[in-house]
């Protein structure tokens, strides 16, 4: 989300996604300068945490999900994703990695 007026079925679909995917990451912003806190926002997220805390394996998949505040749009991608302002669109991003990689 990207703003407090943005359709929160994005954070339903975080809750299932965290939840139940290994390799998913998942984030929102809670502040920004121009409109300031966004307090649905922030609602919305304590909601996601607790659900992914309660259904993930071992309440593990918080760990893929980001709260952010005072986001700039120059930011580099991870773990925040910016879309141009469009209207009917949503911030969305994969980040996977396979099991070859190391670490």
């Amino acid at each position: 989300m990207l703003h407090d007026v943005d359709d929160p079925v994005i954070m339903r679909v975080m809750q299932q996604a965290l939840s139940t995917l290994q390799h998913t990451e998942a984030s929102v912003i809670i502040a920004d300068t121009p409109d300031g806190i966004h307090w649905k926002t922030i609602r919305y997220t304590a909601d996601l945490v607790q659900y992914v805390s309660e259904h993930s394996p071992q309440s593990l998949g918080n760990l893929n999900f980001a709260a952010m505040a005072m986001v700039s749009p120059t930011r580099p991608s991870s773990p925040v994703r910016i879309t141009p302002k469009r209207a009917n669109s949503f911030p969305s991003a994969l980040t996977a990695r396979t099991p070859s990689m190391k670490f």
